[in-house]
C-alpha cells in the first residue's frame, strides 16, 4: 500500500509540474515585461542549448538521486558510501569545464557540446549495466565519464547563450540555462520516481508474500520500500529474503537508468543541430557587424561614368 501511495504521489507531482509550466508560459506570453522573454527561444542557439540544459538536468538529478540509492540499497552500502559514490562525478565536472573553454575557442560550440553529450550518454550507458555484482571501480568509472560529459556540455551551453544575445539580455539568458536545467531535473526526477515506485510495487510484493513471517517482524515505523535503506533492519533479514529484495530493487532501477539513457541519446542527437564552426562568428556582436556591412553595401550610391 505504501508503494502504491508513493506512486500516486509521484504521478500527482508530475502532473502538477506540467500544469504549472503551462501556466508559466501562458503568463510570460502576455506579460508586458516578462521575467523570461520567450522571444529568446526564437534564437536557434538558445533553443538548442535550452533543450540540452533540460537533458543535462535530467541526467544530473537522476544520477545524483538514484545511483546512491543503488549503492545503498542494492550493494548494501552506508549512506556515507552512497554519497561518496558521486564524488568522482563532482571532481570530473569542474576539470572538464576548465578544459572546455579552450576546446570551444578552437572547435566551436557544436563540437564541444557533441563531445560532452557523447561522454554523458556513454556514462549513462555504463550505469544501465549496474547490477548486484557491479564493483565499486565500475561505478567510479561511470561517474567520471558522466562528470566529464556534463562539464563539457554545461560550459558550451552557457558560453553559447551568453554570446548569442546583447549585453542587456545576458543576465536573463544566463539564468535561462540554469532554469531549464533545474526544470529538467525536477520534472525528470518526478517521472523517474513514479516509474521506480511502480516497478517496486510490482516486484517487492511477491517477495513479501513468500516470506510472511519475516514481514511480520519488520518494524511498523519503516515502510517496505525503505527496508534496504535501513542498515539496522537490513542486517536482521534472512539472506535469501535480502538477496531477492536487492535483485528486485536492481531490476526496478534498471527502468530508471534506461529512461536516462534514452534521454541522453536524444540530447546527443539534438546537439548536432547547433551551428558548426568557431563560436565567435555566431556572437551577437558579429551578427550586428555583418548586418551593418550589408546595409552599408546596399546604401552605397551607384557611380555613373560619363564619357
Amino acid at each position: 500500500m505504501a508503494l502504491n501511495a508513493f506512486t500516486i504521489c509521484g504521478i500527482m507531482r508530475t502532473n502538477s509540474a506540467v500544469v504549472l509550466i503551462a501556466l508559466f508560459i501562458f503568463q510570460e506570453r502576455r506579460a508586458p515585461e516578462p521575467i523570461l522573454p520567450l522571444t529568446l527561444f526564437q534564437n536557434r542557439i538558445i533553443a538548442i542549448s535550452s533543450i540540452g540544459g533540460v537533458i543535462l538536468g535530467v541526467i544530473l538529478f537522476g544520477v545524483s538521486t538514484y545511483v546512491p540509492l543503488f549503492v545503498q540499497g542494492v550493494k548494501g552500502g552506508t549512506a556515507t558510501s552512497a554519497g561518496i559514490a558521486l564524488g568522482p562525478m563532482l571532481v570530473a565536472w569542474p576539470l572538464a569545464s576548465t578544459f572546455s573553454g579552450k576546446v570551444i575557442l578552437r572547435y566551436g560550440y557544436r563540437f564541444t557540446a557533441v563531445l560532452g553529450a557523447s561522454l554523458a550518454a556513454l556514462g549513462v550507458c555504463l550505469v544501465t549495466l549496474f547490477n548486484a555484482n557491479t564493483g565499486l571501480p565500475f561505478v567510479v568509472a561511470a561517474m567520471v565519464v558522466i562528470g566529464l560529459g556534463l562539464g563539457f556540455m554545461s560550459t558550451a551551453f552557457v558560453l553559447a547563450v551568453q554570446n548569442a544575445v546583447p549585453w542587456n539580455l545576458r543576465g536573463v539568458a544566463t539564468a535561462t540555462t540554469q532554469f531549464t536545467r533545474t526544470m529538467g531535473g525536477s520534472v525528470g526526477v518526478a517521472v523517474m520516481g513514479s516509474i521506480l515506485n511502480a516497478q517496486m510495487a510490482l516486484r517487492f510484493m511477491p517477495v513479501f508474500a513468500r516470506y510472511p513471517g519475516v514481514v511480520t517482524r519488520l518494524p511498523k515505523s519503516i515502510a517496505p520500500s525503505n527496508v534496504l535503506l535501513t542498515p539496522d533492519v537490513r542486517g536482521t533479514l534472512p539472506l535469501d529474503f535480502l538477496h531477492q529484495l536487492q535483485a528486485a530493487l536492481a531490476q526496478s532501477l534498471s527502468w530508471v537508468f534506461a529512461l536516462m539513457l534514452v534521454l541522453a541519446v536524444i540530447g546527443l542527437a539534438t546537439m548536432f543541430l547547433l551551428p558548426g564552426g568557431r563560436g565567435e562568428q555566431y556572437s551577437y556582436q558579429a551578427e550586428e557587424e555583418n548586418t551593418a556591412d550589408a546595409e552599408a553595401m546596399n546604401l552605397k550610391p551607384e557611380i555613373t561614368v560619363i564619357g
